[in-house]
């Protein structure tokens, strides 16, 4: 498209346009990304080459078709780069494949520009003169310094975006309509139910109801598909991970690999974008503290590169992913010394804690068991932040190490947050979900007796809290308490050893999550709406075992 076709294009056209444009050339980046990583690995690779070379020309032509004209000249100029690193030596090409990924930096901070101002113009100057002096045969380190090695902030920023491909929050309101037209059909079937009563032979109504029926499953096929538009492949969360351990292990004076597994698997875009942070840590960690220095790990009989491994898989509703290295590992008799020291236990802990006990001081706000703090990380600071983060998001971590053979943490997440897998039950005749990785085992009470007003049952020789919902939940009218209740014993929450009394149970089911307002959320977290439109509160298991004494009834009416 030259000038005069862009003439053509209103300015609201062209802004368009350039967003569109923006949106697809950091995909584009990020590809390069990973060819230049694997440049640096066989500078002979041709698939990589090819894919770098296809990759500026397309982002050449478009920068100068939408106006980007300043950054056209930067990709223009890395085209010739790459040319260069074809034609050279393995000197030069180390040298060249440096100043590629300079450019790239470069075209990144750019873009970055652009994405918060389209009309801002951007300098170019600076870049272009680097890249011209090597071209002309000076290829002097002075060229190079750490901050090319760091890993842009603009790409970090990618991750966390509010795109996917369409705003995340336009999609977010097309869920909120679907939820509120199943609402409506759930009152559109009551009154279909009342008209047939009162005309039973009507064969207008019968078709009503037929209809309804038909709308009623319509419904649920698209909130299901609308919660699949929400979900990510994870292939767009890792693309830059290559690159950032490259870069850390650069500034770490260390050789790492990163491998990645299952890059494939779909996680909730807010889930998605949450864990990133967490993640890169967990990159810091392992390359800064987990993995030795070459000379080090030549002495302790492993290869001079170390490995970290980034796996990911769909393991029922869950998503798990684990990052492993084969570092040091932690020293667990550290961990508690430091731990011992700074307080956090006592000595008789100390002398006897167990090591899986041991591994979890490592989540402790600001205990750490590195000699130094360095710049990229500390193992254990910033640890409780993952913690907290992953809890957030309903899900759990997990960690493993040996010494002198790495550490693995294992992150458990649900695949979305807008549909939990929950045990149904009813409480005074009011509907309640309880998410089932809550819950560790149900017992009927028919099979053991407590008084009435118990606040403890004994199971398997445990004494647990008990909660009788019951005690919570206000009707206008309480019903009779039915002669054989269920106790959900509880396996994960504020406190392990508690149980909680229902009425009735439903079985299970999918419950969309639906944010419920402030005064409700001491017990129940959110308000969801079944496929057959019945209104169930989903509890906060957390909240209602941390605040039971101080607990507000359920209103329910």
């Amino acid at each position: 498209m030259n000038q005069d076709d862009a003439n053509l294009f209103s300015k609201e056209e062209m802004q368009t346009l350039r967003l569109f444009f923006l949106d697809q050339a950091w995909l584009i980046l990020e590809s390069v990304d990973k060819s230049l990583v694997a440049l640096e690995e066989n500078s002979d690779d041709k698939e990589a080459l090819e894919q770098i070379h296809r990759s500026l020309h397309t982002l050449k032509g478009d920068l100068y078709s939408i106006g980007f004209s300043e950054i056209g000249h930067l990709a223009h100029r890395l085209e010739d780069l790459l040319k260069f690193f074809q034609s050279g030596s393995d000197k030069i090409k180390r040298a060249a494949l440096e100043m590629l990924i300079f450019g790239m930096d470069s075209m990144g901070k750019m873009l970055h520009k652009k994405q918060h101002s389209l009309d801002e113009e951007v300098e170019n100057q600076a870049y272009l003169e680097k890249i011209e002096l090597f071209l002309n045969g000076n290829s002097s380190e002075k060229f190079f310094n750490q901050e090319h090695y760091i890993p842009s902030k603009n790409k970090q920023a990618l991750q966390t975006t509010d795109k996917l491909r369409i705003p995340i929050s336009k999609v977010d309101a097309l869920f909120k309509i679907v939820d509120e037209l199943i609402v409506n059909r759930a009152i559109l079937n009551q009154i279909c139910k009342g008209i047939l009563q009162e005309y039973p032979n009507s064969q207008q109504i019968a078709r009503l109801q037929e209809v309804e029926l038909q709308l009623g499953q319509k419904l649920g096929q698209l909130q299901e598909a609308t919660l699949k538009v929400r979900m990510m492949q994870l292939s767009q969360l890792f693309a830059a991970f290559s690159r950032i351990v490259r870069d850390l292990a650069r500034r770490s004076g260390k050789q790492v690999s990163l491998e990645i597994v299952g890059e494939e698997t779909e996680l909730d875009k807010r889930i998605a974008d949450a864990i990133y942070e967490p993640l890169i840590h967990l990159l810091n960690n392992a390359v800064d503290h987990g993995i030795e220095p070459c000379d080090q790990r030549i002495q302790a009989g492993k290869p001079a590169c170390g490995r970290i491994c980034l796996r990911a898989s769909q393991q029922s509703e869950q998503v798990v992913i684990e990052l492993e290295d084969d570092g040091c590992g932690i020293d667990l008799d550290v961990l508690k010394k430091k731990a011992l020291s700074h307080g956090y236990i006592s000595f008789t802990e100390y002398s006897e804690m167990a090591d899986i006990d041991a591994l979890s001081l490592v989540f402790l706000r600001g205990l750490s068991t590195a000699d130094r703090l360095t710049e990229i990380s500390g193992r254990g600071i910033g640890m409780d932040v993952v913690k907290d983060v992953v809890e957030r998001l309903s899900g759990k971590i997990e960690v493993s190490s040996l010494l002198g053979q790495g550490t693995r943490f294992t992150i458990h997440l649900p695949i979305t947050l807008a549909s939990l897998k929950s045990l149904l039950f009813k409480v005074n005749e009011n509907l309640f979900a309880l998410p089932v990785k809550n819950i560790r085992e149900i017992i009927n009470t028919k099979t053991f007796h407590f008084e009435d007003g118990a606040k403890q049952v004994t199971l398997h020789n445990q004494t647990y809290r008990l909660i009788d919902l019951r005690d919570l939940v206000y009707t206008e009218s309480d019903k009779d308490q039915p002669k054989n209740r269920f106790l959900l014993v509880l396996g994960t929450g504020g406190e392990e050893n508690s149980a909680i009394l229902v009425d009735e149970l439903l079985g299970e089911c999918k419950v969309v999550v639906r944010t419920v307002e402030q005064d409700l959320r001491s017990v129940v977290s959110t308000v969801s709406v079944l496929t057959d439109g019945q209104i169930v509160r989903l509890l906060n298991i957390d909240l209602l075992l941390q605040n039971r004494e101080q607990q507000a009834r359920i209103v329910t009416n």
